[in-house]
């Protein structure tokens, strides 16, 4: 009975013991990206000051200035502090500080402690590449790191650091997704030397000073985690506020027309301050604004011309009074730049007369494409139980979100 118990017994304790391993390791991602395409988080080249006459830079701490492969040891030190600034015309070559200049047209500062960098008045971790371009002999600086600790100066620099644990994953992993895209088919890098700008232009790094524990929690807690569309990366936008309806990429951008960018209804962001906004502006300053320092009269009407399905205005047309009327087609860009582009926040707007001057009345605030940030905050907080999962579901539909690493 005993070598009976034994034979199946065993076997099952066993196969719960790894049943129960699978459970306990079980990963935070699709089976299908089990294989995972890289093997550790790639480097992230921030653009963090582009075409500058100088650099101010400090290392606090033993660093190295090499060649750009990293081979090459110029000089080392204890510390180093400068104003960078590319040798004249005549160069190639970098001037540092004092008496030390590198033959070349770019240069690799490598701290040996990380976070002792500091570029202008921002700590950041990683190094610094200095890069001399074009005819007026500009610098760039590029701040290299890992991509993981890159995230962590971004998530609460684009949320705020109390909104839902969930709502700041969701944000991981689209920063995540879109800096990936970028190191990996960007066009910036090949034409500027970098991946990324560090700010709105891609999205927003502090450094250092935009790091929170809660940026580090929901790096760490959606780690190597990547959306794709079919198995592939794509550019998974964001914006603060759609307003109820997200945009199509290919409509804003001309980018990538696949489902999980060509636009979804949003629920959540109705408590934001920018789900609806008004701008108001008179007839007689936006006939000088459209026409000139000299129009031939007031502006008499503004007539949207062509919305996108989502409603963002594409054409409009505006026309003066006067004897001679003048009438000027222009984008929506062009009317929003032309009427107040500071507090006219996005281009999904209807406009109506009032008399001496025309409102114009709109939803959300920036691009509204991809993830609404403050629909994200709003699922999170009426969805009893939502995960980051959900939230990415919601904005990107059919996209798949796993591990790439």
């Amino acid at each position: 009975m005993g070598d009976i118990l034994r034979i199946v017994i065993v076997p099952a304790v066993l196969a719960l013991a790894i049943a129960m391993t699978g459970w306990l390791r079980r990963p935070l991602h699709d089976a299908g990206f089990e294989a995972r395409d890289l093997a550790a988080p790639p480097l992230v080249r921030v653009g963090v000051i582009v075409d500058a006459p100088s650099v101010s830079f400090k290392v606090d701490g033993p660093v190295r200035v090499v060649d750009p492969t990293g081979r090459e040891v110029f000089w080392q030190g204890p510390s180093i502090a400068g104003k960078a600034s590319a040798m004249p015309a005549s160069g190639p070559g970098i001037r540092l500080h004092g008496q030390l200049a590198v033959p070349l047209d770019e240069v690799l500062i490598l701290p040996a402690r990380d976070g002792t960098l500091e570029i202008g008045t921002s700590r950041y971790r990683g190094a610094l590449r200095l890069l001399a371009r074009g005819p007026r002999r500009q610098l760039t600086a590029v701040n290299e790191l890992d991509l993981e600790r890159y995230l962590q100066g971004v998530i609460t620099s684009e949320m705020r650091p109390h909104w839902p644990a969930e709502a700041l994953k969701s944000q991981a992993v689209v920063a995540r997704t879109y800096a990936l895209y970028e190191i990996l088919n960007g066009y910036v890098r090949s034409k500027r030397g970098f991946d990324v700008f560090d700010d709105d232009n891609s999205q927003l790094y502090r450094g250092i000073g935009g790091e929170t524990p809660e940026s580090e929690d929901a790096a760490r807690d959606t780690y190597g985690v990547v959306l794709r569309w079919q198995g592939r990366l794509f550019k998974a936008f964001y914006q603060n506020t759609c307003g109820g309806q997200t945009e199509s990429a290919k409509t804003v951008f001309l980018e990538q027309d696949i489902p999980p960018l060509a636009g979804t209804a949003c629920d959540f962001c109705g408590h934001s301050k920018h789900f609806r906004w008004r701008v108001e502006a008179t007839k007689t300053d936006l006939a000088t604004k459209v026409f000139g320092p000299k129009p031939p009269g007031p502006v008499a009407e503004v007539k949207i011309l062509e919305k996108a399905p989502g409603g963002l205005v594409l054409k409009a047309a505006v026309r003066t009074g006067g004897r001679s009327p003048a009438e000027k087609t222009m984008t929506g860009k062009e009317l929003r730049s032309a009427v107040n582009p500071a507090k006219f926040k996005s281009l999904a707007f209807d406009v109506s007369d009032a008399g001496d001057r025309f409102v114009f009345e709109g939803r959300g605030w920036g691009h509204l494409v991809g993830l609404c940030q403050e629909g994200a905050r709003g699922f999170a907080e009426k969805t009893p139980g939502a995960t980051f999962r959900q939230i990415l579901d919601y904005y990107y539909p059919g996209a798949a979100a796993g591990r790439i690493y």
